[in-house]
C-alpha cells in the first residue's frame, strides 16, 4: 500500500507508485493466464473463474488508491519532470485497470456460452487462442517497458498493436464465412463478435500505456 508519508517527497513518491503501476501489469497478465487456462481446460475451473474476478476487484482499489495518491501530489509543489511522471502514471492506472475490467467481460461471454449450451467452434478456439497470445505477449511487454523506464517503447508498442489488429481482423473476417457455410445460431455468432472487440479493447488499452510510458500526450 502507499505510504502518505511520501508525499512530502514527490521523488520517492511517484517511485513509490510506480511500485503499484507494476503490480497492476503483473496482475492484469495473471488474469489472462486464469482466462486462457480456464478456457483451454477439459473442465471449467470455478476455482479460476473466482481468482480472475477477485483479481479484477484488486485492480480496481489499487487504480482508486494510485489515483488519489498522485492526486495530492500533484496539488504540490513538485518539479516538472515528476509532475509529468505522475501524469503518466495516472493514466497507466486507469489504462491497467480498463484492460482487467475487459478481461471480465470476456470470462463472461464464455460463461454465458457455456449457461446457454453455445460452444464455439474449433477454428475459433484457435483464432482466439492466437489473439490471447498475441494480447498477454502485448501486456507483458508493457509491463517490462515500465519496469525498465523505457520511453522508446512506442515503435515496438505500434507493431504489436498492428499485429494484434490484423489477427483480431483475420479472426473476424473468418467466422463472417462460417456464419455463411455453418449456420451459426445468432447467440453464438454475437459472443464471439464480442470477444473479439473485448480484445480488440484490451489492445487499444495497452497502446495507450505504451504511449504513456513514451510521454505522449
Amino acid at each position: 500500500y502507499l505510504d502518505i508519508r511520501m508525499l512530502s517527497s514527490p521523488v520517492l513518491g511517484v517511485e513509490q507508485s510506480r511500485k503499484e503501476i507494476l503490480v497492476m501489469s503483473d496482475a492484469v497478465e495473471k488474469m489472462l493466464g486464469y482466462l486462457n487456462e480456464n478456457v483451454t481446460a477439459e473442465k471449467w475451473s470455478a476455482s479460476l473463474e473466482e481468482k480472475t474476478f477477485r483479481r479484477e476487484e484488486i485492480l480496481d482499489n489499487i487504480q482508486t488508491e494510485v489515483t488519489e495518491f498522485l492526486s495530492k501530489l500533484l496539488t504540490g509543489r513538485i518539479p516538472r519532470n515528476v509532475a509529468e511522471e505522475a501524469g503518466a502514471q495516472l493514466r497507466m492506472a486507469d489504462e491497467f485497470e480498463s484492460a482487467s475490467d475487459e478481461i471480465v467481460v470476456i470470462l463472461k461471454l464464455y460463461l454465458k456460452a457455456s449457461k446457454n449450451g453455445l460452444t464455439i467452434s474449433t477454428e475459433g478456439r484457435e483464432e482466439l487462442g492466437v489473439l490471447h497470445e498475441q494480447v498477454t505477449e502485448f501486456v507483458r511487454m508493457l509491463g517490462q517497458a515500465v519496469h525498465n523506464y523505457d520511453s522508446n517503447i512506442l515503435a515496438h508498442a505500434n507493431t504489436k498493436s498492428l499485429q494484434v489488429t490484423r489477427a483480431m481482423k483475420n479472426s473476424r473476417r473468418k467466422h463472417l464465412g462460417r456464419i455463411a457455410d455453418d449456420h451459426i445460431p445468432p447467440m453464438q455468432s454475437l459472443i464471439f463478435t464480442d470477444i473479439l472487440s473485448a480484445y480488440r479493447r484490451i489492445n487499444d488499452h495497452m497502446l495507450n500505456v505504451a504511449e504513456a510510458i513514451a510521454g505522449e500526450k
